[in-house]
């Protein structure tokens, strides 16, 4: 949102204002016009891009898991969630974590979903789930506003590969289709401050909560 807000200033557009919306009723929100773009770090996929614009990537991600305190079971992959079949993963609906995990093989039966990411954290404090999947920078957002002394992210986990590929995404800004006058002209900002560096200055004020 920081790097979308000084890109539309530049713009000269000097009033935003943020819609809370649900994750997964973000593309629906946009295509409806209840808002303009989508800043919320949103993955670039080619399912999404049937229906919507991206922008150029302003942000590339790995994934991380947390489990309860001192990992009871040994959960450092997906590949540990799909072997034991009594694990239960927690994945915010709509992210593409809930892609990754069926498509290393993980059994749906697994994979509970929730509304949000703070909302997936609870869930695995309170023994509902083992285990929680979302963004490096996602799960330190939600980890530390939560300040929970139950939960602890494992440092050690194995980054997913899906058809012998990383699953290293690239996030973007978000436009209807047909707006390619702003979306280009948000481009061309964002790439003036990719070359000036100042997206790492923007990014160290972010916490990304969705993908």
């Amino acid at each position: 949102m920081e790097v979308a807000k000084t890109i539309l200033k530049r713009l000269g557009i000097k009033e935003v204002d943020g819609v809370l919306t649900q994750f997964g009723s973000l593309i629906p929100g946009l295509k409806a016009k209840r808002f303009d773009m989508i800043t919320a770090g949103m993955y670039v996929t080619p399912e999404r891009a049937k229906e919507v614009d991206f922008a150029n990537p302003d942000y590339s991600i790995a994934e991380a898991i947390a489990v309860k305190k001192g990992n009871p079971k040994n959960i450092k992959s997906y590949e540990d969630i799909k072997k034991n079949k009594s694990a239960m993963i927690g994945v915010m609906g709509g992210a593409a974590e809930q892609k990754y995990l069926t498509a290393s093989g993980v059994s749906t039966r697994q994979i509970k979903i929730f509304n949000d990411n703070p909302s997936a954290l609870s869930a695995l404090e309170s023994g509902r789930v083992d285990v929680i999947t979302m963004t490096g920078p996602s799960l330190k957002a939600v980890l530390d506003a939560s300040k929970s002394n139950k939960v602890e992210k494992v440092e050690d986990f194995k980054q997913p590969m899906i058809d012998g590929k990383s699953v290293r995404s690239y996030g973007a800004s978000v436009f209807r289709k047909g707006d390619d006058d702003f979306k280009e002209a948000f481009n061309k900002e964002l790439e003036k401050m990719k070359t000036k560096r100042r997206i790492a200055q923007n990014l160290e004020k972010i916490w990304i909560y969705r993908r």
